[in-house]
């Protein structure tokens, strides 16, 4: 491409250090939003209105007068560049809940600081930010940004468009594809990406990752007459188009082995809804990798897993009988992180039903053998079957079915009896999503006492099962946590899902607040999880006070920003679930913690 940047070293992309992509805690880390569901409970318990509400609901009258002013002034005063990524997605989030409103808009700041080179990390928030709000107009400079057009290098002032700028272009394009339904906005936005894709081989991991997760994310309208194999007509675009791109993608052997394994879960999620012709293309072409003799390097075989998860039924067709067989000798006979990432991927395909004969057949099968897991496995092993349990409860209960009645005996057993508290975490996770009523006094056991880590995963599967006999070993539990900070979140969010709603007033209660900076963002990172619209004042006062430490203010901007999201997840799940967090990047998540990585932004 012209005034193209010298890519950087390719890299060997993994999640931080600190995280073990085998453990089920990371695969949890990246979807517990999906299972916790808090937004949506608590939007629910207090809705936000266009008019006049009660005092603990966000109405459009209250983000106006207070929280969108806030934000705006924060934004045009001095501040670091932590504090400014924080304001600008938070700004966002409330144009995207509820309209651009009077004063500065995202669009404004974004201008602005894109032509700012010296702070880089706040341009590169900005462009993330236009994708939060989901804003069609900033397509064309989005485009130019991923292009490395000469307009896009106008924009920045530079003679290149670096390649992490290109990188949260192409994740906000893709954002705002997912939320657009306009058919033309959806085809202008893959042109971009595939054309940016298809442009250099050689490109950076990360911009190459962002592009095709994007266009994971906008999904085309399928043409009866384009399979997702050979050549498509030069400029026809549709469904079919994105299938065949992504499949030439993963099955082209000379690209690299983590970015062919990054194309599986784009084109498995294109693929849900494509022709039956194409879904069963794309099914045969994922069961490959996991063949016997198969020499497909071991991250494509692990993306395929997650793939025919998301692409699997339990009725007794054909190709679905194949793709449960597969993962069941994965769940039996793969390495580590390949039984985990089965587990889950059979309990998502038992808990969808088939449109062929006897659709749900392969449920009592899979059941068994993560039943066997819990069993007759060890270590890790029995903490993903626990895992996939809950994982498959979840499936089946708007189905009005449920696992089968003994699957939490053994869990209740093992929370008393398990040694190692990775495993015992899982157990407590698995019996929440169960909703087990039986298990509600161990787990109160276990959050009362013993390690931190235990603790806070009973408290949070207490919250789940939802039974009020909790609130008050939990209450007693959160007043001696209050110097572990992980600990104490847990407890207080398992506090609010129960319903007691006087948790917000110990953690925004003076004392704690005034024990020291790191207290006091803490609890503005708990107001904005769990709080209400009585929430707002504390936070917009320590956000504008120029005097407070950094961490509180940027603390109490993301706070803002969550309590003014009227989405029921967060912005960044459609990024987060699924993908192979076992290879992820630096613009995603950053190696050192410091902010920079999208999914660090949400």
């Amino acid at each position: 491409m012209p005034g193209e940047t010298e890519s950087p070293d390719f890299g060997a992309p993994t999640t931080p250090a600190e995280d073990d992509a085998q453990n089920w805690q990371t695969w949890w880390r990246f979807h517990r939003d999906s299972y916790l569901e808090l937004k949506g409970i608590l939007v629910a318990r207090d809705p936000m209105t266009e008019g006049v509400a009660p005092s603990t609901s966000r109405s459009a009258t209250v983000i106006d007068a207070k929280l969108r002013p806030a934000l705006q002034r924060a934004l045009q005063t001095a501040g670091d560049a932590e504090l400014v990524r924080a304001e600008l997605i938070a700004l966002a989030r409330t144009e995207a809940s509820w309209g651009r409103g009077d004063g500065l808009s995202v669009s404004d700041a974004a201008s602005f600081f894109l032509t700012q080179p010296k702070i880089r990390a706040v341009g590169e928030a900005a462009v993330v930010a236009l994708g939060v709000r989901k804003d069609a107009t900033s397509i064309a400079l989005l485009n130019d940004l991923v292009l490395n057009t000469a307009v896009g290098r106008s924009v920045v002032g530079s003679t290149v468009v670096d390649y992490r700028l290109r990188s949260f272009a192409g994740y906000a394009l893709g954002l705002i594809g997912e939320a657009n339904g306009d058919l033309t906005t959806r085809k202008r936005i893959a042109r971009t990406l595939i054309d940016a894709l298809s442009a250099d081989a050689n490109a950076p991991y990360d911009l190459q990752l962002a592009l095709l997760v994007a266009l994971g994310l906008v999904p085309l309208e399928n043409c009866a007459d384009t399979p997702p194999e050979g050549s498509n007509e030069f400029g026809h675009l549709c469904r079919g188009t994105e299938l065949s791109f992504l499949l030439d993608f993963v099955q082209d052997t000379s690209r690299h082995p983590r970015l062919r394994a990054q194309a599986v879960v784009p084109l498995a999620r294109l693929a849900q809804a494509a022709t039956l012709e194409n879904l069963d293309a794309i099914r045969e072409a994922l069961l490959a990798p996991l063949a016997a003799g198969s020499r497909a390097p071991s991250e494509v075989r692990q993306s395929a897993i997650i793939g025919l998860g998301l692409l699997g039924d339990s009725d007794r067709d054909v190709l679905d009988r194949e793709v449960r067989e597969a993962l069941l000798r994965e769940l039996a006979r793969g390495e580590r992180l390949e039984r985990g990432l089965a587990a889950v991927s059979l309990a998502r395909v038992a808990g969808r039903s088939g449109l062929g004969e006897d659709s749900a057949h392969g449920q009592a099968e899979i059941e068994a053998a993560l039943f066997k897991e819990l069993s007759a496995g060890r270590g890790s092993a029995r903490a993903w079957a626990a895992i996939a349990f809950g994982v498959l409860e979840r499936a089946l209960v708007p189905q009005g079915r449920h696992v089968r009645i003994d699957a939490a005996k053994p869990l209740r057993a093992w929370l008393c009896s398990g040694r190692s508290s990775e495993e015992v975490g899982a157990v407590c996770i698995a019996l929440g999503l169960l909703r087990d009523p039986d298990a509600v006094e161990p787990l109160c056991a276990k959050a009362s006492r013993g390690d931190a880590q235990v603790r806070g995963h009973a408290a949070l599967a207490l919250g789940l099962i939802g039974d009020s006999s909790a609130r008050e070993p939990l209450t007693a539990a959160l007043a001696g946590a209050s110097g572990e900070p992980e600990l104490y979140r847990s407890i207080a969010t398992a506090l609010r899902l129960l319903g007691v709603r006087t948790v917000l007033d110990e953690i925004a209660s003076a004392p704690r607040v005034e024990s020291g900076p790191q207290a006091k963002a803490e609890a503005a990172l708990l107001l904005g999880s769990i709080g209400d619209a009585r929430s707002i004042d504390p936070l917009v006062t320590w956000l504008s006070d120029t005097e407070e430490a950094p961490e509180v203010r940027r603390a109490a901007a993301w706070a803002l920003g969550e309590l003014a999201d009227r989405s029921s997840r967060p912005w960044s799940s459609s990024i987060s679930v699924d993908l192979h967090f076992g290879l992820m990047s630096s613009t995603l998540a950053s190696w050192a913690r410091d902010g920079s990585g999208l999914l660090e932004m949400r």
